[in-house]
C-alpha cells in the first residue's frame, strides 16, 4: 500500500486527485491533505508519507518552497499543476513526474508506476552491506541523489520517527531514512546493536553507563541520555554483560 498525502491551495484539485487515486486506482492510501506548503511540511512530519502530490503555485509559498524545508526528502514527489514552466525545476528537485492538470488517469497511473519502480530500486541500494579491503564492515543509506557509504561502527544509535528512522552517526551528523526502526533491528542484529525502547536502536559499542531506577536510562560516551524500557530492560543487562 502507498501511502501519501496531497498538497494543493485549490480545494477542487484536490478533491479530484483523491478521487482519482482512491476510486480508480488500487493500493493508495491518501493519508491527509494540506491547502499550503506550511501545512504540508506539518502533515508530512505527522504522518510520514512515502509519495507526496505536490502543487506548485499556492498562497503562502510555493512546492519548491515545501520541498527546500526539507534537508533529506524521505518521500517521492510527484508535481500536480497547472503551470508547465515549473518543469525543469521539478527535475531538478528530484520529482517522479511532473503532470499538467488536467491530466489524464492514464498519466497519473503511468507516475505511480515510476515512483514504484524507483522504491524497488531503492530497496535493493538501502543496506548494502560490504565488507572492504580493510575489514570495516559498512552500510549504504539512501540519500536525495544516491546513497551514503557509512561504516556501521560510526552508528551511534537509531531513532524511530514514524515510518522512518533518524541514524545518529559519530560526529554529530543526522541521517533520515525511509525505513522503520524494526528494519534496521533485523539489519544490524549481528553488529552489537540492541533495541532498548520502543524509539531506539543503540550501538553498545558506543554505550558508557546504565543508570537503574524508577526510569532506567544509558548514558552513552557522545553524552546522549537514552531511556531503557522496562520489558527490554533485562535483554540489554545480558548484552552488556556478555
Amino acid at each position: 500500500m502507498i501511502k501519501a498525502v496531497i498538497i494543493d491551495d485549490e480545494e477542487k484539485a484536490r478533491e479530484t486527485l483523491r478521487i482519482l487515486l482512491t476510486s480508480f486506482l488500487s493500493g493508495i492510501e491518501v493519508l491527509g491533505e494540506a491547502d499550503s506548503a506550511l501545512a504540508g511540511i506539518e502533515l508530512v512530519k505527522s504522518v510520514c508519507p512515502e509519495l507526496v502530490f505536490l502543487d506548485v503555485e499556492m498562497r503562502g509559498g510555493s512546492g519548491f518552497t515545501f520541498l527546500d524545508s526539507f534537508d533529506v526528502l524521505p518521500f517521492d514527489v510527484i508535481f500536480t499543476t497547472g503551470y508547465e514552466q515549473y518543469a525543469i525545476e521539478a527535475i531538478r528537485h528530484s520529482a517522479v513526474d511532473y503532470l499538467v492538470k488536467p491530466f489524464e488517469l492514464s498519466d497519473l497511473k503511468q507516475a505511480i508506476e515510476r515512483h514504484l519502480k524507483k522504491r524497488t530500486k531503492g530497496s535493493e541500494d538501502i543496506l548494502w552491506l560490504d565488507k572492504s579491503t580493510t575489514g570495516k564492515t559498512r552500510i549504504a543509506l539512501p540519500e536525495q541523489q544516491g546513497f551514503k557509504l557509512v561504516e556501521i561502527k560510526d552508528i551511534v544509535f537509531c531513532e524511530a520517527s514514524g515510518g522512518y528512522s533518524n541514524i545518529q552517526l559519530h560526529g554529530g551528523e543526522k541521517l533520515l531514512v525511509s525505513r522503520k526502526l524494526k528494519y534496521f533491528e533485523e539489519k544490524l542484529k549481528d553488529h552489537d546493536f540492541c533495541r532498548i525502547h520502543d524509539g531506539f536502536l543503540v550501538n553498545l559499542e558506543w554505550v558508557d553507563s546504565y543508570k537503574h531506577g524508577t526510569e532506567s536510562k544509558v548514558i552513552l560516551k557522545n553524552g546522549k541520555t537514552i531511556p531503557v524500557s522496562r520489558g527490554r530492560k533485562k535483554n540489554l543487562l545480558n548484552r552488556l554483560k556478555n
